[in-house]
C-alpha cells in the first residue's frame, strides 16, 4: 500500500493510496473472518451432569430422522468425573462383537438418543458389576443368547436385579418387562419432533428402581396425602 504521508522518490506526496496488484492478490485470496454475531453457539453436555457411580442406559437411534423403539441399546457406568466404563455390543453381520471401554466423551456417542440412569453403584461395587456386564462376553453368540444390543442389555440386567450373597440388588427392580418399558417410551419421548444431533442430551432416570430422587418424591406425596 502506498502511503499517503510518505513522498515517492521524486519528493512529491501522492493524493490517493492504491493498492498495489499484489497486494489486490492477496486481499482475494485471505479468507473472510466472521465476527461473534456469525459464529455458530455450540452447547456441550458436561460430565458434571451424570452422577459418579450412576449406571446408565445408553440410547442411540439407528437412523435420522429417529423411528419409535428403534434404538441401539448400551450400558455406561460412570466410574469418576473424568468419565466412567461404556458397554456396548456390535454387530459385525456374522455376529455380536463385545465392545467395552473407558471413556471421557459419551456425549460424542453417534447418535446418542440419551442416557437413562436405573441405578446407583458405590465405587467398592463397581468391580463386581463390571464382571457381571462382562459375563455374556465369550456366549453372545450361542444359540439362545443375545440377538441384538437391546436383548444383550436386557440379559445383563436380568442378573443385575438378582440380589447378591448379602442380599445387595445392584438394580432395584422387581420387573424388568415394565423397566424396558419405561426406557423405551423414555426414549421416545425424548426423541419425538428432536434432531438427533441437538444438543444438550437429555438425562433421565427410572422411577420405578428405587433412585433416591423419587423415592423422596413418592415419600412426600404419601405424606402429604395422609396430612389431608
Amino acid at each position: 500500500m502506498i502511503c499517503l504521508h510518505c513522498e515517492d522518490k521524486n519528493g512529491r506526496y501522492p493524493t490517493r493510496a492504491y493498492p498495489t496488484p499484489k497486494q489486490i492478490k492477496q486481499t482475494a485470496n485471505k479468507p473472510k473472518v466472521k465476527g461473534p454475531e456469525h459464529r455458530p453457539i455450540i452447547s456441550k453436555m458436561s460430565l458434571a451432569d451424570l452422577k459418579v457411580g450412576g449406571l446408565y442406559v445408553i440410547l442411540q437411534a439407528r437412523q435420522e430422522p429417529p423411528e419409535p423403539n428403534e434404538f441401539y441399546w448400551g450400558l455406561y457406568l460412570h466410574s469418576d468425573a473424568g468419565g466412567g466404563m461404556a458397554y456396548h455390543v456390535v454387530d459385525t453381520g456374522s455376529g455380536l462383537r463385545p465392545e467395552h471401554e473407558y471413556t471421557g466423551g459419551i456425549f460424542n456417542t453417534p447418535l446418542l438418543t440419551g442416557l437413562f440412569r436405573i441405578a446407583d453403584i458405590t465405587r467398592p461395587l463397581h468391580p463386581f458389576v463390571d464382571r457381571v456386564i462382562r459375563s455374556y462376553d465369550s456366549s453372545l453368540n450361542c444359540p439362545g443368547r443375545s440377538s441384538n444390543s437391546k436383548f444383550w442389555v436386557l440379559n445383563v440386567l436380568a442378573l443385575l436385579i438378582q440380589p447378591t450373597a448379602t442380599g445387595w440388588l445392584p438394580v432395584n427392580c422387581h420387573n424388568l418387562p415394565i423397566l424396558e418399558q419405561e426406557i423405551r417410551d423414555w426414549g421416545n419421548r425424548m426423541s419425538q419432533g428432536r434432531c438427533i444431533y441437538q444438543r444438550p442430551k437429555p438425562i433421565g432416570s427410572s422411577t420405578i428402581c428405587g433412585l433416591p430422587e423419587w423415592k423422596t418424591q413418592r415419600e412426600l406425596s404419601i405424606y402429604i396425602s395422609q396430612e389431608i
